[in-house]
This record gives structure tokens, sequence and C-alpha cells, in this order.
């Protein structure tokens, strides 16, 4: 499998609308034809040739820990096309998109269902059940442990080491209704 990253708004119209499939029959939209790939996102894709078999956004947003602002690299929209899965793809995927992310923020930080942190874990990603994302707005926070996530945390540069990403709340304020 052949990856490629794309800068925001780069990825080529045939992929992104393999990507956009991915989504849909992962998460089936409300309303058919809406869904469309993570706005301001890096997009990257795992190819067998032309056709798209995995797909994840990697996204970056300033937010604080203990007081402190820190560069945030996030890892969203994770999907694998149905016959390729169970056959290493996604892992193949979570650790290219770790090396990547270090690239876009001093730590990597998102969320996932409760039976995902192994496939994470094996990506190079820690666990931090004692970590608290906080994603939302200010008025409206969405807060990780009340949707039942999992907090996946690691530093990815020799700066972001002095972080304890063990334990306490990250602000992350991305919009309402979001969340990594």
């Amino acid at each position: 499998m052949e990856f490629r990253l794309y800068k925001p708004g780069g990825c080529p119209r045939e992929q992104a609308a393999q990507a956009v499939a991915l989504l849909d029959d992962a998460w089936p939209p409300k309303k058919p034809g809406s869904t469309v790939l993570m706005p301001g996102a890096y997009i990257l894709l795992g190819l067998e040739g032309e056709r798209v078999v995995c797909h994840a956004a990697l996204a970056q947003a300033q937010g604080t820990l203990g007081g402190e602002a820190v560069a945030f690299a996030g890892l969203c929209e994770v999907t694998v096309a149905r016959g390729a899965r169970g056959h290493g793809a996604a892992r193949a995927l979570a650790t290219r998109a770790r090396q990547e992310m270090s690239l876009l923020g001093e730590a990597a930080v998102f969320t996932c269902a409760p039976g995902l942190p192994a496939l994470y874990q094996a990506a190079g990603f820690s666990y931090r059940p004692h970590l608290v994302l906080v994603g939302g707005t200010k008025e409206k926070p969405l807060r990780s442990e009340t949707l039942g996530l999992c907090v996946m945390a690691e530093a990815l540069s020799p700066a972001a080491r002095r972080l304890d990403l063990t334990q306490g709340e990250i602000l992350l304020p991305l919009g309402e209704g979001k969340l990594w």
C-alpha cells in the first residue's frame, strides 16, 4: 500500500470522492450527499493503485494543558474499506499518521471508541485513561469522558516531553459539537 499526504484542499477529486465514500460507509450521513472531507485538515490516503483503501484526516489546533499553550495534532476520520479490514491497513495508516503528525504539532491527541486503543497503541500512541479531551466551545464544551471515548495522546517533539499527558484536561476549542 502506498500512502499519500495532501495539504488542506489539495486532495484530487477522484481520491476525495473515494475517501468520502469510505466515510459514508463508516458513518452514514443523515442527509445523502452531505459528507465532506474535514475542512482545513491534511488528508492521508492509503492507496492500492488508484483505489483508496484507507483514509485519515490530520488536524491542527492550539489548545491548553495545565494552563500551558500547546500546538496539538489530531487524528480524525480514520476509515478503512470493508474489503481491506482485518489485514493491517488501519494499523499501517495509524503508524504513518503518527509519523506525519510530528510535523503538525508538539503533541498528538485524539479520541477513539473503547475497543480501539490497542490499535493505536500498536502505532505508537499511548492510551491515557486519566486524561480528558475537552473540545467544542467554551460555552458548549464537549468532553471525551461524557461521550464514553478513550483519549490517546503522545509527545511528538522533544519540547513536548515536558508536558504531563497522563492526566488532567486538554482544552481544545474546535467549534460547537466538535471533538477529535
